[in-house]
Protein backbone atom coordinates (compact mmCIF):
# COMPACT_ATOMS: atom_id res chain seq x y z
CA UNK A 1 0.00 0.00 0.00
CA UNK A 2 1.37 3.28 -1.16
CA UNK A 3 2.44 5.73 1.83
CA UNK A 4 -0.14 8.93 2.28
CA UNK A 5 1.55 11.97 1.49
CA UNK A 6 0.81 15.45 0.93
CA UNK A 7 2.18 17.19 -2.01
CA UNK A 8 3.63 21.25 -1.61
CA UNK A 9 4.32 23.62 -3.66
CA UNK A 10 6.00 27.10 -4.00
CA UNK A 11 5.82 29.90 -6.40
CA UNK A 12 8.93 31.25 -7.66
CA UNK A 13 9.14 34.74 -7.55
CA UNK A 14 12.26 37.15 -8.91
CA UNK A 15 11.16 39.70 -6.42
CA UNK A 16 11.86 37.79 -3.41
CA UNK A 17 15.41 36.65 -4.74
CA UNK A 18 17.05 39.42 -2.31
CA UNK A 19 15.66 37.83 0.55
CA UNK A 20 17.46 34.25 0.19
CA UNK A 21 20.31 33.94 2.31
CA UNK A 22 23.81 34.33 0.68
CA UNK A 23 26.76 33.09 1.58
CA UNK A 24 25.96 29.74 2.28
CA UNK A 25 28.85 26.88 1.79
CA UNK A 26 26.97 25.04 -0.72
CA UNK A 27 28.54 22.45 -3.30
CA UNK A 28 26.81 21.77 -6.78
CA UNK A 29 26.02 18.27 -7.57
CA UNK A 30 27.09 18.92 -11.27
CA UNK A 31 30.33 17.03 -10.42
CA UNK A 32 30.07 14.84 -7.63
CA UNK A 33 32.09 12.03 -7.42
CA UNK A 34 32.08 7.97 -6.50
CA UNK A 35 33.22 9.32 -2.98
CA UNK A 36 30.74 11.85 -3.17
CA UNK A 37 27.85 9.42 -3.75
CA UNK A 38 28.98 7.19 -1.18
CA UNK A 39 29.27 10.23 1.45
CA UNK A 40 25.65 11.37 0.68
CA UNK A 41 24.06 7.95 1.44
CA UNK A 42 25.52 7.83 4.54
CA UNK A 43 24.27 10.62 5.28
CA UNK A 44 20.73 10.63 4.04
CA UNK A 45 20.86 7.17 5.71
CA UNK A 46 21.49 9.17 9.08
CA UNK A 47 18.96 11.86 8.18
CA UNK A 48 16.42 9.79 7.98
CA UNK A 49 17.12 7.13 10.93
CA UNK A 50 14.63 6.98 13.36
CA UNK A 51 12.12 9.67 11.75
CA UNK A 52 8.18 9.46 10.55
CA UNK A 53 10.28 8.92 7.46
CA UNK A 54 12.17 5.93 8.14
CA UNK A 55 11.03 2.77 6.78
CA UNK A 56 13.69 0.52 7.98
CA UNK A 57 16.34 1.33 5.06
CA UNK A 58 19.55 0.23 5.85
CA UNK A 59 22.54 2.06 4.55
CA UNK A 60 23.08 -0.05 1.72
CA UNK A 61 19.35 0.10 0.88
CA UNK A 62 20.28 4.16 1.07
CA UNK A 63 22.99 3.89 -0.99
CA UNK A 64 21.14 1.68 -3.54
CA UNK A 65 18.04 4.50 -3.45
CA UNK A 66 20.79 7.06 -4.22
CA UNK A 67 22.60 5.61 -7.25
CA UNK A 68 19.30 4.83 -8.82
CA UNK A 69 17.78 8.51 -8.15
CA UNK A 70 21.20 9.65 -9.77
CA UNK A 71 20.13 7.41 -12.72
CA UNK A 72 16.74 8.51 -13.00
CA UNK A 73 14.30 6.80 -10.76
CA UNK A 74 12.41 9.83 -9.81
CA UNK A 75 13.13 12.09 -13.20
CA UNK A 76 16.09 13.67 -14.39
CA UNK A 77 18.40 14.66 -11.52
CA UNK A 78 18.52 18.72 -11.51
CA UNK A 79 22.21 19.18 -10.21
CA UNK A 80 22.14 22.80 -11.14
CA UNK A 81 19.46 23.01 -8.54
CA UNK A 82 20.74 20.20 -6.20
CA UNK A 83 23.43 20.79 -3.46
CA UNK A 84 25.21 19.52 -0.50
CA UNK A 85 26.19 21.24 2.66
CA UNK A 86 29.98 20.33 3.82
CA UNK A 87 31.70 21.23 7.17
CA UNK A 88 34.85 22.94 5.80
CA UNK A 89 37.35 21.48 8.68
CA UNK A 90 35.78 17.77 8.00
CA UNK A 91 34.67 17.44 4.88
CA UNK A 92 31.57 15.82 6.16
CA UNK A 93 28.48 15.90 4.39
CA UNK A 94 26.08 17.63 7.03
CA UNK A 95 23.19 18.34 4.00
CA UNK A 96 21.39 17.49 1.04
CA UNK A 97 18.90 19.53 -1.13
CA UNK A 98 18.06 16.94 -4.45
CA UNK A 99 16.18 18.31 -7.06
CA UNK A 100 14.52 16.27 -10.15
CA UNK A 101 12.48 16.45 -12.80
CA UNK A 102 9.50 14.19 -12.20
CA UNK A 103 6.93 14.15 -14.85
CA UNK A 104 8.16 17.83 -16.06
CA UNK A 105 7.78 19.58 -12.92
CA UNK A 106 10.57 20.37 -10.75
CA UNK A 107 10.36 18.11 -7.76
CA UNK A 108 12.82 18.63 -4.46
CA UNK A 109 13.16 14.49 -3.52
CA UNK A 110 15.47 15.12 -1.12
CA UNK A 111 16.22 17.99 1.71
CA UNK A 112 17.98 16.11 4.55
CA UNK A 113 20.38 17.11 7.28
CA UNK A 114 22.25 15.08 9.41
CA UNK A 115 20.97 14.70 12.68
CA UNK A 116 24.13 16.14 14.68
CA UNK A 117 23.64 19.36 12.87
CA UNK A 118 19.27 19.80 12.85
CA UNK A 119 17.75 22.83 14.83
CA UNK A 120 20.46 25.18 13.16
CA UNK A 121 18.81 26.60 10.51
CA UNK A 122 20.96 24.45 7.76
CA UNK A 123 17.69 23.14 6.30
CA UNK A 124 16.33 26.52 5.36
CA UNK A 125 19.65 27.55 4.25
CA UNK A 126 19.38 24.75 1.78
CA UNK A 127 16.10 25.59 0.65
CA UNK A 128 17.58 29.39 0.71
CA UNK A 129 19.89 28.25 -1.98
CA UNK A 130 17.88 25.89 -4.34
CA UNK A 131 14.81 28.75 -4.44
CA UNK A 132 17.69 31.08 -5.34
CA UNK A 133 19.92 29.34 -7.67
CA UNK A 134 16.32 28.35 -9.25
CA UNK A 135 14.83 32.00 -9.43
CA UNK A 136 17.97 33.31 -11.14
CA UNK A 137 17.76 30.76 -13.97
CA UNK A 138 14.24 31.60 -14.57
CA UNK A 139 13.54 28.40 -15.94
CA UNK A 140 10.82 26.72 -13.68
CA UNK A 141 8.21 28.79 -11.66
CA UNK A 142 7.70 26.44 -8.77
CA UNK A 143 9.29 23.96 -6.98
CA UNK A 144 7.05 20.83 -5.63
CA UNK A 145 8.06 18.79 -2.99
CA UNK A 146 6.29 15.68 -0.87
CA UNK A 147 5.75 14.87 2.88
CA UNK A 148 4.20 12.50 4.79
CA UNK A 149 1.33 13.61 7.37
CA UNK A 150 3.56 12.20 10.42
CA UNK A 151 6.58 14.51 9.75
CA UNK A 152 4.74 17.67 11.36
CA UNK A 153 8.69 19.10 11.74
CA UNK A 154 9.31 19.31 8.12
CA UNK A 155 5.83 20.34 6.96
CA UNK A 156 6.05 23.18 9.62
CA UNK A 157 9.16 23.77 8.04
CA UNK A 158 7.17 24.11 4.17
CA UNK A 159 4.61 25.51 5.75
CA UNK A 160 6.79 28.71 7.37
CA UNK A 161 8.84 29.07 3.96
CA UNK A 162 6.07 29.38 1.80
CA UNK A 163 5.21 25.96 0.36
CA UNK A 164 1.14 25.17 -0.03
CA UNK A 165 -0.63 21.81 0.13
CA UNK A 166 -1.47 20.90 -3.54
CA UNK A 167 -2.84 18.05 -2.55
CA UNK A 168 -2.01 13.93 -2.15
CA UNK A 169 -2.12 12.71 -5.35
CA UNK A 170 0.48 13.26 -8.52
CA UNK A 171 -2.64 12.47 -11.38
CA UNK A 172 -4.80 14.95 -9.42
CA UNK A 173 -1.57 17.62 -8.61
CA UNK A 174 -0.81 17.13 -12.10
CA UNK A 175 -4.53 17.23 -14.18
CA UNK A 176 -5.46 20.57 -11.97
CA UNK A 177 -1.57 22.40 -12.79
CA UNK A 178 -2.54 21.34 -16.78
CA UNK A 179 -5.68 22.55 -16.48
CA UNK A 180 -5.17 25.84 -14.89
Amino acid sequence: MEQTKIIMKKRLVIADQDKYSKGNEMVSLKDVNKEQIQQLSRQLWRSFKNTPDDRGESLSDWEKEVSESFKGKYGELLRTYSFISKDTESDQVLGTAIVSLFREIPLLIYLAVDPDRQGEGLAVKMLDKVVETMVVSDVYKELYLVVIPENHRAKEIYERYGFLTVGSSWDEVLNNMRGS
